[in-house]
């Protein structure tokens, strides 16, 4: 109830910017059914809405572009259409530095760019369709760390993206070479 309240008291005033914070979490499917239709019809009236949530899935349906943040850092940003048509494959994208070719299942490696500009030490790894991205992200770090001139610590930040478009964010698997 109080978070109707809430959500009410937000909007009453008809704010050009509108923010809400998991505005689905303990809704019953009526609720969220109308907390979406509200959205909806503030987003036709011109309003912009900055939504903090962890259903990715209510991202998909009703956002047209999104920022994807771990750790208080920017992992990924831009509109959910060109999103969907980047990672809509089953990909990874890898921050890092070293040599990413002979990953096993990985198709291909590419830079990733934001417009014209180059990302520096972020790949794009397109993967065979049976490959799980667990096993290219346990090869990753040994791979990453043995080309980094012998430090065992690397830069890395992992963005994992599926068949889903996105399955996780921030991944660090475990090393388990034997050097």
């Amino acid at each position: 109830m109080q978070q109707k309240a809430q959500f009410i008291a937000t909007l009453i005033h008809e704010p050009e910017l509108i923010v809400v914070d998991e505005p689905f979490s303990n809704l019953d499917p009526i609720n969220a059914r109308l907390v979406i239709s509200i959205l909806e019809e503030q987003q036709q009236a011109g309003r912009t809405i900055i939504m903090s949530t962890h259903q990715l899935h209510m991202v998909e349906a009703l956002c047209n572009r999104i920022a994807l943040i771990n750790k208080g850092r920017s992992v990924l940003y831009g509109e959910v259409e060109h999103i969907k048509r980047e990672f809509g494959c089953h990909a990874l994208v890898v921050e890092g530095e070293g040599d990413l070719s002979g990953l096993p299942g990985v198709l291909e490696v590419r830079p990733v760019t934001n417009g014209d500009l180059r990302r520096n030490g972020v790949w794009h790894l397109s993967l065979a369709e049976a490959t799980q991205p667990g096993e290219v992200l346990r090869a990753l770090p040994c791979k990453v760390a043995s080309a980094s001139s012998g430090s065992r610590s690397p830069s890395r930040r992992w963005t994992i993206s599926s068949s889903r478009w996105w399955s996780g964010v921030g991944t660090e698997p475990e090393c388990n070479d034997h050097a």
